[in-house]
């Protein structure tokens, strides 16, 4: 009676580890990820009012928390988004003219997160093209 017992609880934990992947046992050490900003570039001046922020993916599943302040983190008077995403973009609509904006994104895993990237800053120019 014991070892059949112990036989079938060494068949489920069997099937449960085979439907069950390692990323979601063993976390990576997400502190050690660096993730790299794509778009819109530092600095850069936009004629519309929707921007798509893009980053690269890192090595390991992850999810990505995306931040968008006005004007900037450092003096930050508004905190537009902070929305957590499995994607690799965000758009941003509604955003007005003549502001200044400032994004990051860290990665999250399920126990640890990335650093936050360095801030990218942008601006909507005042007129309509």
């Amino acid at each position: 009676m014991r070892t059949g017992i112990i036989l079938t609880g060494t068949v489920l934990l069997g099937v449960l580890m085979t439907q069950t992947s390692c990323e979601a046992i063993f976390d990576d050490d997400f502190s050690a990820y660096s993730v790299k900003l794509a778009a819109p570039a530092d600095s850069i001046v936009l004629a519309d009012t929707v921007v798509q922020l893009s980053w690269n993916a890192i090595e390991a599943t992850a999810d990505y928390q995306v931040q968008l302040a006005q004007p900037e983190f450092d003096s930050l008077s508004v905190l537009l988004k902070d929305t957590v995403t499995r994607n690799t973009m965000l758009r941003v609509t509604g955003l007005e003219r003549g502001r200044q904006y400032q994004w990051r994104v860290r990665a999250i895993g399920n126990s640890s997160v990335s650093p936050y990237t360095e801030p990218r800053t942008f601006a909507i120019q005042n007129t309509e093209p």
